[in-house]
Order: C-alpha cells, then structure tokens, then sequence
C-alpha cells in the first residue's frame, strides 16, 4: 500500500491498481474566495489530466477542507463515502446534484478492489464541532498492510477497542492531523483572545507536538510511525504576513524527529508517495503534482518581513452589501439576536458568563457585548449587550462603552447578516472577518467557540445547505462566492 499527500490533509491511497482519494482538494484556496479565503500551504499546481483513476472517494466530515464541492466536481462519476452521522445539509446536496453516494455505517468493512476501508467514530470529548469526524482504517488486502488516518478529533475509542481486543491489527503508521496554526506575533488566530494576549494559550510547535504524537495516542503507546499532516494553510489579510509558523509539516516533522529519537516521524510535502510497509525508505514524487517554490520563498521572506516590523491586524470585511445581503432589522438581523441569546443561556458558555456576571463589581449588562462595525474603517458601529433579565440582546446608547465589557465580539454587519442568511459559513470569519475578548483563558468556552458550534452544520443545516448550494450555483457559473 502506497499513500500519496496532496496537500492539507487530502491523500491518495493505493494498492495495485485500486485508488481511494480522502478529503480531496485540488483547488489553491478554501472557502469565499482566493483573496479573501483560505490558501493551501505548502503552495503546489495539480494537473487533473495527468492524475490516474480513482475507483472511490471518502469524506471524512463537513467542513470545507474536507467537503470541497470544486474538487468533487472532477469526480462526478466516482462514488463517494460518507458516514451516517454526515449532516443533511451534505447529503441533501448530493442528492440534488445527482452524485452518487454510499452512507456507510461505523465499523464496517468497505472493500473497493484490493483495498478495504473502516471508518471510526471520533472519540467522545471531541468538541461539538468536529465530532461528527469519521476516522479511517485502511488495510491492503493484498498484504493486510495497514494504516489509520486519524483526522481533525479526538482518537476514536472504538478504534482503541478495536485494536486491543485484537479484532484488527494494529497499524503499521499512524497519520496525525496538526490542526493548529501558530500565528506570528500581532496575528489573532481564530480562538485568540484579542484584547488581552497574555490569555491566550495558543499553541507552539512543541506543545503541538506532545499533543499528536504523545499524548494522542496515549491508549496505544507501540505506535512507532507517524506521518504528520494537516495545518498547511494561510489565511489573507491586507497587511500579509505570510505563511504561519510550521505551516509546513516536514518542518514540524523534523523537530519531532529530533525530540523523540525512538520513533519515525515524517511530514511530507504535497506529491510525496510513502510506501506504508517501508515508511523509513526512499521516498518518491508523482509528476501531477508540483510544488510551488518561488512562491514558498515569497511567503517565507513576508514572514521574515513582518518578524523585523509586526503589524497588529484587525479583521477585515469579506462581503459588501448588494440585493441578497440585506439589513432587515425587524426581520433577520433581530430574529437571528434573539435566537443567539437562548443558545447562549444554553451553552457552556453562556454558564461562564453568567456566574462571572454574579460575581462581578461591574453592571451585569456589560459581561457580553457583540459590536457591528457599519464601514470599512471600523469608525462607524452599533453594539448590543446580552440582558440576563429578558434573555435577549439590547441596544447599547451612544455613551456606553462595549469595549469596557467583560467579554465581546466584533464582526462586520454584512458579514453577519451573510453568515445568518446562508451566505457564508461561520468558518470562512474564523481568524480572518470575526474575533472575540473574554476574560478568562479558555479558548474552548470563546465567544468564537460558541458561535462555531451555533452557527456549524450540525446546529444549523438549514443556513449551511444554503451556504453549499449557493457555493455551488457559483462554482457552476465559475464566479467568485461572494
């Protein structure tokens, strides 16, 4: 068995003459659009023409690093595998535009020519919004070679079970998603606190490093290969800074090789073939996949650049108001406040706040505020505060101060209002268009935290349906999201 990275996290697995693609992307960007979304890193060009064919692809999940509609599109004739927890808002539009799929129960056997495939729940504290992750056991029927692919969750329990009640075997490799980006100073990742950066607990390589390659596999400590994956991406921002730190995975790689001598670590650069039953061996390239090193070199010298004279960075706009994002504050923009308070009230987030409103000096009124910046320049806002009495999100008057709160969020007002009419995703904000302050250090009960699980899939199908239909409609009309 064979396995060929394309970049972020999208494989080829092979045996013979059978291919799976996994969470394929072949596009250079994620999400909006290519100067205001995401971009894959380390930068490469696909050639589809010169790419052998494939007999099965795998979805592992609904985000767009994982579900990419562009690159499904290459493949409407291939089958595609998905789980049963797979949102309807996935399954919905692949019904509509006739691909063929398979819903495919966890912990059965899939066999597609002369490779099998299992997928595996992800374990049970994983966040709210990845824990509808499949895992995926390969094993070459020609060898039983095997492989696990564990992706964006926690390791799967099942798996663990699994493998010590000896009803599979054991991998050969183990492949570990980085999900993390390590933001140069001045740079608000997605769950950083921006108004205080002394709580934020953002990782750095070596803290990545002791999650995915020790800590992760805890429960099974014979694992001794690992391929690294994942993280390899950079997001836009009119002062460019680059490419995050360890945003290529052969450089964090190298780093664990040093620390943890009595295994094998490697991280491979887009186009690389490992052959799993000799991980340690020469590695070799396919010809349909180049790497981009010139543009490499620009981003790694605007990362140098922006070392020597950081700018602190705001976020920045993504949409413009036209005919189809409209402010209707009796309507949309109000309904959607008032549903957002309830969850609040709901969530682990909302109880933080709440007992941080008992115990403070200050006017409860002002424990969360969310801020609407009206232009571009960010002169111009509106703010509203969460009222514990009434359960619902008030009007702050022109002397009162939200940035005094305890907690907040600011957000453009048409972002918002395309985020809460299904124009845009809550992920295509994260770290670029939205950020939050809050006054403890847990990034995990952020505003920015709750709100990706409100305004995910698996709470809001509905508004992501129409998110991946209109990313559709465009993509069919080959123009730009938003």
């Amino acid at each position: 068995m064979q396995m060929t990275f394309i970049g972020h996290q999208s494989w080829l697995i092979e045996e013979g003459e059978t291919r799976i693609l996994l969470d394929p992307v072949f596009e250079d960007f994620i999400g909006v659009s290519r100067d205001k979304g995401i971009s894959i890193y380390p930068p490469r060009d696909i050639i589809f023409d010169e790419l052998p064919s494939v007999d099965a692809i795998i979805i592992s999940h609904e985000h767009s690093d994982h579900f990419h509609l562009p690159t499904l599109a290459l493949f409407k004739d291939v089958p595609i595998y998905i789980s049963h927890l797979m949102p309807s808002c996935v399954t919905k539009l692949l019904e509509r535009t006739d691909f063929t799929f398979h819903v495919v129960p966890f912990q059965k056997i899939i066999e597609v020519g002369e490779l099998s495939f299992t997928l595996y729940h992800a374990g049970q504290d994983t966040v709210l919004w990845e824990s509808r992750v499949s895992q995926v056991y390969f094993q070459s029927l020609t060898d039983e070679t095997v492989v696990y692919v564990a992706i964006d969750a926690l390791l799967s329990e099942d798996f663990v079970d699994d493998v010590n009640g000896q009803y599979i075997d054991m991998p050969n490799t183990f492949v570990v998603t980085n999900n993390s980006q390590i933001t140069p100073k001045g740079v608000i990742g997605s769950l950083d606190n921006c108004y205080d950066v002394s709580l934020n607990d953002g990782p750095c390589g070596i803290s990545i490093l002791h999650e995915i390659i020790i800590r992760y596999v805890d429960a099974l400590p014979s694992i001794k290969n690992f391929i690294i994956c994942g993280g390899g991406f950079t997001k836009q921002y009119e002062e460019y800074f680059g490419a995050y730190h360890f945003s290529r995975q052969k450089n964090l790689a190298g780093l664990a090789q040093y620390l943890c001598p009595d295994k094998y670590i490697y991280g491979p650069d887009p186009g690389e073939i490992i052959e799993i039953s000799s991980i340690e061996g020469q590695k070799r390239s396919v010809n349909w996949i180049n790497i981009d090193e010139k543009k490499i070199d620009e981003l790694e010298n605007l990362k140098k650049d922006y070392a020597k004279n950081p700018v602190p960075n705001r976020i920045r706009s993504l949409t413009t108001l036209n005919d189809s994002v409209s402010f209707d504050k009796e309507k949309s923009f109000v309904q959607a406040l008032n549903l957002l308070s309830n969850a609040i009230l709901y969530s682990e987030f909302g109880k933080k706040i709440f007992y941080e409103s008992i115990n403070s000096t200050k006017d409860e009124h002002d424990i969360f505020v969310m801020v609407f910046y009206l232009d571009k320049s960010m002169s111009q806002y509106i703010a509203y505060k969460l009222c514990f009495e009434s359960a619902r999100f008030i009007q702050m008057s022109a002397e009162e101060e939200p940035f005094k709160a305890a907690n907040g969020i600011e957000v453009f007002m048409t972002d918002y209002l395309a985020l809460i009419q299904g124009y845009i995703q809550i992920w295509d904000l994260a770290g670029i268009a939205i950020q939050s302050w809050y006054s403890h250090g847990e990034s995990l009960l952020s505003p920015i935290a709750f709100l990706y699980c409100w305004y995910g899939e698996q709470i809001q199908p509905r508004l992501n349906q129409i998110a991946y239909q209109h990313r559709w409609s465009h993509f069919l009309e080959n123009e730009e999201v938003v």
